[in-house]
């Protein structure tokens, strides 16, 4: 269904970047750490014992961000629905009924929505899952070989850099809590994403 969308999106006038060479750049920059560190230093003031494991585990895989340059022109970059997961599928008699939630459509590395929304449907990640999850999805449309070579590197580094804890720390809204289990669920995540493709 992916492949399909992105296949039609194609036809549609550029739709607004997400990001571009810059944010390959801060994956691999200094201020995901110092983020972290001030983030880190916030826990140990409030105690938050879960939290502050979380983030030395994530300071403890950061140096793998350092590991991969991405140069964004050799993607394949494109139209595509911006967050394309299962929870915006609606199934009715059998099929896909519709896909909704199209208000973060956007112009992005299609590799990395691609890898996405394999790894939040697969039940248990795996090489030989998301090989099959590819090929299907180039039966509509086609990735280079940079995208395939890159795009769980290019998912696991964008997972690991951004500080979803900062959010909760920063925010005075009601709804902080949200943040923080939003940020605990992306390290369980992670730590899962590490363990399949590792």
């Amino acid at each position: 269904m992916l492949g399909k969308i992105q296949a039609a999106l194609a036809g549609y006038e550029p739709l607004p970047p997400v990001f571009g060479q810059g944010h390959f750049d801060f994956l691999r920059s200094d201020a995901p750490r110092a983020s972290y560190m001030k983030t880190l230093a916030m826990a140990k003031k409030t105690g938050d014992i879960s939290v502050i494991e979380d983030l030395e585990y994530r300071l403890s895989q950061l140096h793998k961000t350092r590991a991969h340059t991405y140069d964004y022109a050799r993607f394949t970059i494109g139209n595509t629905h911006g967050d394309f997961k299962i929870q915006n599928i609606v199934c009715g008699e059998g099929r896909i009924a519709a896909v909704i939630d199209l208000s973060s459509a956007c112009r992005l590395p299609l590799c990395l929505e691609v890898i996405r929304s394999y790894a939040h449907a697969a039940p248990a990640m795996s090489a030989e899952g998301l090989r099959t999850y590819v090929e299907e999805y180039q039966c509509f449309a086609p990735l280079n070989d940079y995208d395939l070579r890159n795009m769980a590197h290019l998912f696991r580094d964008q997972m690991l850099a951004l500080d979803f804890y900062g959010q909760y720390y920063g925010s005075k809204h009601a709804n902080r809590a949200d943040f923080l289990a939003q940020a605990r669920f992306a390290t369980g995540f992670l730590r899962r994403f590490d363990e399949a493709f590792s």
